[in-house]
């Protein structure tokens, strides 16, 4: 009995774009009663997206979360939510599509009347084709 043996090779190829994306959650605290900030935490969550055109649109739910020390020496928690979106040009792949979101930077901003988190985050579309 002789056996046909057949090779399949897959080439797989994966394309990498990034955006810089910037936002601003606004908080209900008053930025007098804020002594000291502990700590920010943001993460984004259930990335989205989606390559049409030569472009990639994408939308991520994002966590904000900050803890403060105010002025009577409590310490409080505050925790918010919002969303990030954009699109990033020039996408010339078509495949699989990744969204990954990764917080760059996070800082409080209490010169305004409300404590404003302005965050920065770094987008990363993943094309992944095989061939």
């Amino acid at each position: 009995m002789d056996i046909n043996r057949e090779s399949i090779f897959l080439k797989t190829e994966k394309s990498f774009f990034r955006d810089t994306n910037r936002s601003e959650c606004k908080t209900d605290i008053d930025s007098n009663t804020v002594g000291k900030v502990l700590g920010i935490y943001v993460k984004a969550t259930d990335s989205d997206g989606e390559a049409e055109n030569e472009r990639v649109k994408y939308k991520s739910n994002v966590i904000y979360s900050i803890c403060y020390i105010d002025t009577e020496n409590n310490i409080r928690k505050c925790e918010m939510s919002g969303s990030i979106y954009g699109e990033i040009t020039g996408v010339f792949a078509s495949g699989y599509l990744r969204i990954d979101v990764k917080t760059e930077k996070a800082e409080a901003d209490v010169s305004s009347l409300k404590l404003v988190i302005k965050t920065v985050f770094t987008v990363e579309a993943v094309i992944t084709e095989q061939k």
